[in-house]
């Protein structure tokens, strides 16, 4: 047996575990529900918060995926994207998730780690419209070569979630 570590710690997005942050210029209502994030925009502003990870391997190829389903095209959201990681006072390592239009979608992205220990942030952007909400399910965060085993080896349309997984 192959061990794979989910380095997101809360892939459920509980309530009783990390929740994203909302960001001091924005304007949002974070609620866990149902098993997923969900941002809502209480102004045209538009919601972003962020989860900062601090553990995570340096100098490592990492993959990040996750499930959302947003309901205006990436137009209508923040940089286009519904998801940018970085670190440090802020360089992006990564963009995912820009949709073309309305509906539910999967997105992942390839990023490198960078040599220092500086906390790695993952910015999720909810839409530049009050009380239009995005909906975030299923984070999963593991290194490359973790998940090229997961992609190889796992049964179809399976994904690894809840308790099953060690945290580091």
């Amino acid at each position: 047996m192959t061990l794979i570590t989910q380095y997101f710690p809360n892939p459920l997005f509980d309530a009783n575990g990390l929740l994203p942050g909302v960001n001091q210029n924005s304007h949002a209502t974070v609620r866990a529900e149902n098993q997923q994030l969900k941002v809502i925009s209480t102004d045209a502003v538009g919601a972003q918060v962020s989860v900062t990870l601090l553990d995570l391997p340096t100098d490592t190829s990492m993959v990040f995926s996750i499930a959302y389903y947003s309901p205006v095209p990436a137009s209508q959201i923040r940089n286009g994207c519904m998801c940018v990681v970085g670190y440090g006072s802020w360089t992006a390592l990564a963009n995912l998730g820009k949709p073309t239009s309305a509906g539910s979608n999967v997105s992942r992205v390839e990023f490198t780690t960078p040599g220092e220990r500086a906390g790695i942030q993952f910015v999720f952007n909810g839409p530049l419209a009050s009380g239009s909400g995005t909906v975030f399910d299923t984070p999963m965060l593991m290194t490359k070569s973790d998940w090229d085993w997961w992609q190889a080896n796992k049964p179809i349309n399976r994904v690894l979630s809840g308790n099953i997984m060690p945290l580091p």
